[in-house]
C-alpha cells in the first residue's frame, strides 16, 4: 500500500513529522531556524520512523518542491511571513495537493498577546477574523477558532492562553 505523502512547513523539532510518519505518512520537513533543525534531526534519527521522514534545514520560500502532496501542515508558521507573503504561501501550497489531498493552517490571531506585542505588524501576520473568514470562503474550508493553553516557554515563564485559528482545506479538483 502506499503511503500518504506529507509535506511539514516549519517542522519545528520535528515532533508533527514523527506523529504522521507513525501514523502512515512519507514527511517532509523543513525547518529554518538551524538550533532547531538540529533537535528535529536527533528527535527523527531516534524515533524509530526515520526512513520515512526527510526534513530540510531551509527556508521554505527557498526550497523546490517538484512534488504533490496528500497534506500539507502549516502549524504557526504563516504568522513569521508578511501577510502579502502568507497569502502566496497558501496559494502556492494549494496548487500542489492532490485531489482530495488536506492543508491545515493554525495561526496565532491578531487578539492573541504576542500579535498585540509585535510592534512591526507588517512583517508579521496575525489575521483577523474577518481574513481567516475569507480564506474560507476562497477555499471552501473548515475554519474554527479556539482560545489555547499553552505550556511556558521562551520568556513565557508561566502558562497562558493563545488565540488561534484553525483552518482545514480539502482540494476537490
Amino acid at each position: 500500500m502506499r503511503r500518504k505523502l506529507l509535506l511539514d512547513v516549519g517542522c519545528g523539532e520535528g515532533k508533527c513529522c514523527i506523529d504522521f510518519a507513525k501514523k502512515g505518512y512519507d514527511v517532509v520537513g523543513i525547518e529554518k531556524d538551524s538550533a532547531t533543525f538540529k533537535k528535529a534531526k536527533l528527535n527523527v534519527d531516534k524515533s524509530g520512523v526515520k526512513k520515512f521522514i526527510k526534513i530540510y534545514n531551509k527556508d521554505i520560500r527557498e526550497v523546490n518542491l517538484n512534488k504533490k502532496f496528500d497534506g500539507v501542515l502549516f502549524n504557526y508558521i504563516l504568522m513569521f511571513m508578511s501577510e502579502k507573503e502568507a497569502q502566496d504561501m497558501i496559494d502556492e501550497f494549494y496548487k500542489k495537493l492532490k485531489k482530495r489531498g488536506e492543508m491545515l493552517i493554525r495561526i496565532l490571531m491578531f487578539d492573541d498577546p504576542i500579535a498585540i506585542n509585535v510592534r512591526q505588524r507588517k512583517k508579521f501576520f496575525y489575521p483577523s477574523y474577518d481574513k481567516m473568514k475569507k480564506l474560507k470562503r476562497k477555499y471552501k474550508g473548515e475554519l474554527e477558532f479556539r482560545l489555547l493553553r499553552d505550556k511556558p516557554h521562551g520568556k513565557n515563564k508561566f502558562s497562558h492562553i493563545h488565540s488561534v485559528g484553525i483552518l482545514k482545506i480539502v482540494k476537490n479538483k
